[in-house]
């Protein structure tokens, strides 16, 4: 699998001193069938590290949850920042 990691995020990364991004998936209830939703988080997983499988991608390791599939065997995480919140969002999950 290839992690595309947008120059923001290194610099995000580099800001809260973190080497580490762990994509994961969470279920969302809604009034129908819930979806799961990504999650990017800057830090390694902190249990069940069998679950996910370490990329490397640069100086930085990327902790993929075994279940995600990628469009092309490819991610890309991106920095997203709104007023005070910032947030670092994952593309190219094929659910």
């Amino acid at each position: 699998m290839i992690i595309n990691i947008d120059d923001k995020v290194l610099d995000y990364l580099k800001k809260i001193n973190s080497k580490a991004i762990t994509i994961d998936l969470i279920g969302c209830a809604s009034w129908g069938v819930g979806e799961p939703q990504p999650v990017v988080s800057p830090v390694e997983p902190k249990k069940d590290k069998e679950e996910f499988k370490l990329v490397k991608s640069g100086d930085i390791d990327v902790y993929v949850k075994n279940k995600i599939n990628a469009s092309n065997d490819t991610l890309s995480v991106k920095y997203k920042k709104v007023l005070f919140s910032e947030k670092l969002i994952v593309e190219g999950i094929v659910f």
